[in-house]
Parts: C-alpha cells; structure tokens; sequence
C-alpha cells in the first residue's frame, strides 16, 4: 500500500490541533497555551545595555464568540496567566507572574491582547516586586507571538524600569505536532 504524502500528513497535524477547539460549545471557543519566549531587555538607569531574557508562561484563552462571530473563533478573548520568568543580567532574576490579559481576536491567524501581570521574585538575591504591561500578538492559532513589555520592579524601594521585546513559540501545539508525526509515522501500513 503507498504511503501518504507529507503534505498530506502536514494537513492531517494542522487538522487534529483544531478539533479540540470545534468539540467546545459554540459560545467561547478556548485553547491552553504554554508559551516560552526568549527576548531582549533594556534597563536605561544601567545605561541601557541589553540582557536576555527566557519567559514561560501557561494561560487558557477564551474567545467569547457572543461578542464576535459565531462560526469562526473572532471575538473578545480574556487570557488569564501564570509564568516564571528568568532575566540574565549579572547574577540573574528570577520571576513569578500572575496576570488575567484581554483581548480580540480576528480570528485563527490573527490576535492582540494587552495583559497587565503582577511579578514577584529577585534581583541579585534582593526582593522585588512590581507590575508587567505586555502587548502580544498571536499568530497562526498563537503558535508563534510577539511581545513588547513594559516592566516597573520596586527593588528595596527604588524603581525600576525596564523594557522587553521577545519572540514566543507555544510548546503545547509544538509537543501535538511532535506526539502526531510518532503516532502517524507508526500507523504506516506495512
């Protein structure tokens, strides 16, 4: 028996992320995310040098479709967030997040959210804490993102402002991609 095509098997992979999201009820379509995202990080009081930066964040959208088009997944979408976030600069940062994002999606290809966090951890073993504006754009059912953050840390009382511009890949639809090509590559016939 002939085996099919990796087109078709591309196909296959890109149909089976769907189906979760068309066995939901018809009102709010939702999808949950885990999302790394490695990016630069400019603090001006450190003379604007840039840091690196690693995020990983877990969050379950939801697109209320009663407020955007019912047979596709448009409407205002809300995003709540959990993360952990690590800054390599001098000793490094470590961070926790907490944040609920909202947004309109335009749809599979295409979403904006702002997402407001609240951050806590530590800057070279001192406390500190403070809040994470983040713009995201999603892109090809939040596969792929861009982020642009603005962060305000109160380290021993003094501020600090820093901002961040980073690329993000969703290592959920990443890891069904990898789980189906093992399961496709097994039905071969033989």
């Amino acid at each position: 028996m002939r085996r099919p095509a990796t087109g078709f098997r591309t196909v296959c992979l890109l149909l089976a992320l769907l189906i979760p999201a068309s066995a939901t009820p018809k009102k709010v379509w939702h999808r949950v995310f885990l999302r790394l995202t490695q990016g630069v990080q400019v603090i001006p009081a450190d003379d604007g040098d840039p840091a690196y930066y690693l995020d990983l964040v877990g969050s379950h959208r939801f697109v209320d479709r009663d407020l955007g088009d019912t047979e596709t997944h448009k409407g205002l979408m809300w995003l709540p967030e959990l993360g952990y976030h690590y800054d390599h600069r001098g000793d490094g940062s470590h961070f926790g997040s907490l944040g609920l994002g909202v947004g309109w999606s335009a749809g599979p290809m295409f979403a904006a959210s702002l997402v407001p966090r609240a951050v806590l951890g530590s800057v070279t073993d001192d406390f500190a804490a403070g809040v994470r504006a983040t713009a995201l754009l999603d892109f090809a059912y939040g596969i792929f993102s861009l982020e642009l953050s603005h962060q305000t840390l109160w380290i021993g009382g003094d501020p600090r402002h820093d901002f961040r511009a980073g690329i993000g890949l969703d290592l959920v639809a990443v890891g069904a991609m990898v789980i189906f090509g093992i399961v496709m590559a097994g039905a071969r016939p033989r």
